[in-house]
């Protein structure tokens, strides 16, 4: 299995993806972006996440709907 999901316009490394919403002709893909700022000692540091959300439906980015329902089957 890949690590990448590639769509029309956008390569999604697979360890990023937070979960897969599906709904009735749609996919909502979230994506959790996690860094550390500075250095870590026992458990001291900043810690910083970011979330962003990619939807994809199936009437506008069919392409994209189809490779999604793949790799969820892919997944099964």
């Amino acid at each position: 299995m890949s690590r990448f999901l590639k769509l029309t316009n956008i390569l999604i490394n697979t360890n990023s993806i937070h979960y897969i919403e599906k709904n009735t002709s749609s996919y909502t893909i979230i994506i959790s972006q996690y860094k550390t700022l500075g250095f870590m000692i026992v458990g001291s540091g900043v810690f910083d996440a970011k979330c962003i959300e990619l939807d994809f439906c199936q009437k506008n980015n069919t392409n994209d709907y189809n490779i999604i329902t793949e790799y969820i089957n892919t997944l099964k």
